[in-house]
């Protein structure tokens, strides 16, 4: 109960509503981000499907591989960086 004592209104109303915005930005700006990856995702592999079903496969089969090597590499930089 103390801390509401020693803040003023003002400064919490300020920092709620700034802290508001920003969750509000950052969860739109990725939701629109992942609807559009997504789509793009699947119209590709549609795409790919309709044009030979052995190409598509071949090409999931290599691409799958950098796509978890790019995520574990990621996530390796990121524990790097943190800890630097």
């Amino acid at each position: 109960m103390t801390f509401y004592d020693n803040i003023r209104t003002g400064d919490m109303l300020s920092r709620l509503g700034s802290d508001t915005q920003i969750v509000q930005d950052g969860l739109s700006t990725n939701v629109a981000m992942f609807v559009k990856a997504f789509t793009v995702l699947l119209g590709t592999v549609v795409i790919l499907f309709t044009y030979s079903w052995v190409l598509a496969f071949i090409i999931i089969a290599c691409v799958m591989p950098s796509v978890v090597a790019s995520r574990v590499t990621a996530g390796i930089l990121n524990a790097f960086s943190v800890r630097y």
